[in-house]
């Protein structure tokens, strides 16, 4: 007679004992997946406790990565409305051309502004696969790099008259990811030659200071 009493004593218990769980699993089915909330503790078993604190970190690093997008999302949705504007308005002045003469030249400017946004859309694409992979860190020959990329902006930096070149103080590599280091660098170099006026320099300086590459 005690036997059935006691299973359903036992399971009285257990079900009791786990109803804090089930709640939680419920308002984790509740919750909005583009907004996740941390879990409550109350309540909860010792035991299940460190398991709902790693649910947790866990949102929170969810949380991170989908406010990133969405700051991506709209950064690449700023930088890109003026470049977008500005052709439109071109490609308007073009249409109101009198003259081949007078297309040609307004071609001039459209052109310009065709290729710097497709130079912000590479880079905006270069932002989306690094945020969207791992970091692969690697010894990167760091000589070897700055020389592909002063032979990759002579051409522009010879026909702006500038003097580009490499300071190489020491620096012969460094532990980076070289997806990461590229975009950086060129972004860099590409600024310092559009902002330097004709006949200036520009140098590329490779130097470690204790621990760090600069």
């Amino acid at each position: 007679l005690l036997l059935p009493v006691l299973i359903g004593l036992i399971a009285f218990i257990v079900r009791g004992e786990f109803a804090p769980i089930r709640r939680l699993a419920e308002d984790i089915d509740r919750q909005a997946a583009e907004r996740p909330m941390p879990l409550p503790r109350h309540e909860l078993p010792d035991e299940i406790a460190p398991f709902v604190e790693a649910i947790n970190r866990l949102l929170a690093r969810v949380d991170k990565m989908i406010a990133e997008q969405r700051r991506f999302v709209a950064d690449a949705a700023h930088e890109l409305r003026t470049p977008l504007t500005a052709l439109s308005l071109q490609a308007q002045n073009l249409a109101q051309a009198a003259s081949p003469a007078e297309m040609r030249q307004r071609l001039v400017p459209l052109q310009a502004g065709i290729e710097r946004a497709r130079r912000l859309t590479v880079q905006l694409l270069d932002l989306a696969r690094l945020q969207a992979s791992e970091a692969a860190c690697t010894d990167v020959d760091m000589r070897a790099f700055a020389r592909e990329l002063i032979a990759e902006f002579h051409p522009v930096a010879e026909a702006r008259g500038i003097d580009l070149g490499i300071e190489d103080a020491g620096l012969k590599s460094m532990r980076s990811d070289p997806r990461a280091l590229g975009p950086i660098i060129r972004n860099a170099l590409e600024n310092a030659l559009k902002y330097t006026s004709r006949g200036g320099e520009v140098t590329l300086s490779l130097r470690r200071v204790g621990n760090q590459a600069l």
